[in-house]
């Protein structure tokens, strides 16, 4: 047996948010959700932050003759570089789906 073989790697982590739907504007959402909150990834005897990131989240949903959604995420990583992406998602019927985004 090596010594890989009997360390393990512990983390405690949870990510925490929320979605909004204003009522005047009944097809808008807004959200934002902070990822990996917890303690740092150990393993063996290092420790390791994982990529905590501050997610705010707007997007525009109709779903009367198919699903359709339009995003725009911008992510703040604790660790690295800010990035701001968007996505779309159009599902015709229930069980088929496209979905594109940067």
């Amino acid at each position: 047996m090596t010594p890989i073989d009997i360390n393990e790697a512990i983390k405690e982590t949870a990510d925490i948010g929320c979605i909004l739907t204003l009522p005047q504007m009944q097809n808008f959402l807004i959200g934002i959700t902070y990822k990996n909150l917890g303690s740092k990834l150990k393993f063996i005897t290092q420790d390791y932050n994982l990529p905590q990131a501050l997610v705010f989240v707007a997007a525009y949903q109709e779903n009367d003759f198919y699903k359709f959604t339009m995003t725009l995420d911008y992510n703040i990583y604790a660790y690295s570089d800010n990035i701001l992406s968007a996505g779309i998602s159009i599902s015709p019927v229930s069980f088929l789906g496209s979905r594109t985004g940067k």
